[in-house]
């Protein structure tokens, strides 16, 4: 079982509320990665709005920005999202598809937001993801489905 990648169009949000143009990107699919991250060359080209922020697990100051996304993929939403804008840690992941840079990490922000799941296969052509239709089951608390089986 190797890398995912799903083709996702990304636009930047400035601070107007004005947005950009779409651009479509590879990206790599990582279920353990709290948040989606790019390279600063896509952050330029989505012309976002950029905020610092504090990040308390490196212990640095990275760009944030905030970016609409959509994965191109049956049933996946478009949903507005802060990314974190960081060259070095898209670098610690290795090249994309083909051997080209790669432009994008999306995180697990992104696809539990759209429902999505990973799709793997023994065969490389039948690996992707897919979103799943209709609202989430509402949460339900360890505590209300104990009390409630206990009657």
């Amino acid at each position: 079982m190797g890398d995912i990648y799903a083709k996702v169009r990304i636009r930047g949000v400035r601070a107007d509320g004005k947005r950009g143009q779409w651009l479509t990107v590879d990206a790599l699919l990582d279920s353990g990665a709290t948040a989606s991250v790019i390279r600063t060359a896509l952050a330029d080209a989505a012309r976002g709005a950029r905020l610092p922020r504090f990040d308390e697990v490196e212990g640095k100051k990275r760009d944030v920005m905030w970016v609409q996304l959509q994965a191109l993929a049956q049933d996946c939403g478009v949903r507005g999202r802060p990314v974190i804008v960081d060259d070095a840690l898209i670098s610690r992941a290795g090249p994309g598809p083909g051997g080209r840079p790669l432009q994008m990490i999306l995180g697990h922000d992104y696809m539990q937001r759209t429902r999505m799941i990973l799709l793997f296969s023994t065969e490389k052509s039948d690996e992707g993801i897919a979103c799943r239709k209709g609202r989430p089951p509402p949460r339900t608390s360890r505590r209300t489905s104990v009390r409630a089986g206990a009657r």
